[in-house]
């Protein structure tokens, strides 16, 4: 628990990644942040997790650098699952290595993945690259050149403020081997203006 304003800028977290699939390197899980929070510009070397954890005030992760290299295991390389982001949120310009799931997060504020590299490569198995299912996005929210090179789902996600995903890439292309869609956002429901113009598809959206 971080009881005020944490600065982690510039900070590198030099655990390296371990061959036990089941290790988590750089381990924030069930952490209450509860003052102003960033981690602009810093590197994890290793696996990262802030599963089940709490952004009471801003967050930032600009520039942040995730270095973990994508693996065969289940375990996920940056894992925001259950996240709790409860005022504005960014991770413009954010390196995501690996894969990376927000699944059923919520951001109550403003949201931005401005230019955020998500570079996992496309896979065959049922682990989305890039899981944003199940994720409330309540403030304005940007995927604006955002670059997704793996398959990535937004199902049963909802904006409910405006939505931009101007000169997005989903570079994922389109196989007959796997029974996940490449863009899946089945379900998702779009409450406010939505922006999808520009945008690079390689794959199919469902």
């Amino acid at each position: 628990r971080f009881k005020a304003e944490t600065r982690f800028i510039k900070t590198q977290f030099l655990v390296e990644q371990s061959d036990n699939n089941k290790i988590v390197e750089n381990d924030f899980r069930e952490t209450s942040f509860e003052g102003n929070t960033s981690f602009s510009d810093a590197e994890f070397k290793g696996r990262v997790s802030f599963e089940i954890s709490r952004f009471k005030d801003k967050a930032n992760f600009v520039e942040t650098q995730f270095l973990a290299k994508q693996g065969n295991g289940e375990i996920i390389e940056n894992n925001f699952r259950e996240t709790s982001f409860e005022r504005n949120t960014s991770f413009d310009g954010a390196i995501f290595q690996g894969r990376v799931s927000f699944e059923i997060s919520r951001f109550k504020d403003k949201a931005n993945f401005i230019e955020t590299q998500f570079l996992a490569k496309q896979g065959n198995g049922e682990i989305i690259e890039n899981d944003f299912r199940e994720t409330s996005f309540e403030g304005n929210t940007s995927f604006s050149g955002a670059e997704f090179k793996g398959r990535v789902s937004f199902g049963i996600s909802i904006f409910k403020d405006k939505a931009r995903f101007t000169k997005t890439r989903f570079l994922a292309k389109q196989s007959d081997n796997s029974e996940i869609a490449e863009n899946d956002f089945r379900e998702t429901s779009f409450e406010g203006n939505t922006s999808f113009s520009s945008i690079t598809l390689q794959g199919i959206i469902s």
